[in-house]
Parts: C-alpha cells; structure tokens; sequence
C-alpha cells in the first residue's frame, strides 16, 4: 500500500540544500558512451546528504574517460580513494558504496557539484602521558610537587 504525505512533509529528499561542503555517497553507476561514442563514460548518482536536517538530494555526476576530461576522473578516484597512482581499468561497481565529501556549488542557477573532496579523517586522541613520562619531565601528578633528588 502507498503512502501520502502530503508536499512539505516528505522527508528524504531535500529541495532546500544550499551551496556548501556536505558528505556524499556513490549509490548507483551506469556505464555509457559519450555522444561521440569514442569514449566510455560512468553516470554517478550521488546521494548528498544534510546531516543536521536529516534529508538527503541525489545528484549526477558523469566522468568521461578521455584525455581531456581525464583530471575530473581523477579528483573523483582521490576523493573516494581508488586513486592507485598508476595506470588502471575502472569498473562501475568500483565506483558503487564510496563515500566522500563534495562541494556544492550554483551554476546556471541550479545547484550541482563544484569539487569532490576526501572524506575527513578522524581526529587522532592524543593521550594523556602518564606519571612516568610526568617525572621525567620534571612534572608531577596533577597538584603534586616534584622535589629534584
């Protein structure tokens, strides 16, 4: 049975993105030829997604596999990390489930993706030194006075 929610409360899929750096997903690849036919291209659907009003928009994205469109294939291998740095065949489903971030940006009045970039890596916890490391370094415990004999 379908359901109605009616416009303004569907939630899912956002129409009030604005430009801006949001984390993104590979979902679906379709594998293609340019209109000139000499070159194989993949259509990305990209799934942008607004953590903070829990929605999402799907975009396309299409990477033609020649010469001169050869930079953006590699800004998109970098930023979900295929890039291998040598030369290599790209299959759709390399491309599918990668997650990366992606830079939204207005073009011709519409909205689409201006730059992909790496996802960010964890903060790395630093950890606390210990007491020895403390002593050694002429420090106590926290409150504690070291005395130097």
């Amino acid at each position: 049975m379908a359901n109605y929610k009616p416009t303004g409360e569907q939630t899912g899929l956002l129409s009030g993105l604005k430009a801006g750096e949001y984390p993104a997903q590979i979902v679906q690849v379709t594998e293609r030829r340019s209109k000139c036919g000499a070159f194989e291209q993949h259509a990305l659907r990209v799934r942008v997604e607004d953590a903070a009003n829990e929605d999402w928009e799907d975009f396309w994205e299409r990477l033609t596999f020649s010469d001169t469109a050869m930079w953006k294939v590699e800004q998109v291998l970098d930023a979900v990390g295929l890039n291998s740095g040598k030369e290599c065949d790209v299959l759709p489903e390399h491309w599918l489930d990668k997650r990366c971030r992606v830079e939204l940006g207005e073009r011709d009045g519409k909205l689409q993706i201006k730059r992909w970039k790496r996802k960010a890596a964890a903060p790395v916890a630093r950890k606390m030194p210990d007491a020895l490391t403390r002593l050694k370094a002429g420090r106590g415990a926290v409150g504690e006075d070291v005395i130097p004999f």
